[in-house]
């Protein structure tokens, strides 16, 4: 592949007032030249905050990005 490759990373609806079923959310992105996490923010009722549920890991080698984790919070 050429070191080329792209992640694909869908957009929460943080600030969205539509209902359906699914509490508001966004991604922190932290990149850099060999790595990207993304971090899945979602908004906790009980803690009347944004918290991680999912942490991803990529790492970037001579065939592109690869996933190395999905941590699950």
């Amino acid at each position: 592949m050429g070191g080329r490759s792209a992640i694909v990373v869908e957009a929460g609806t943080a600030t969205s007032m539509c209902v359906r079923g699914e509490p508001n959310a966004f991604n922190v992105l932290r990149i850099d030249r060999a790595s990207i996490v993304v971090e899945h923010m979602v908004w906790s009722e009980t803690a009347l905050a944004f918290t991680p549920r999912e942490v991803q890991h990529f790492a970037h080698g001579p065939d592109g990005w690869t996933p190395l984790s999905l941590d699950h919070q």
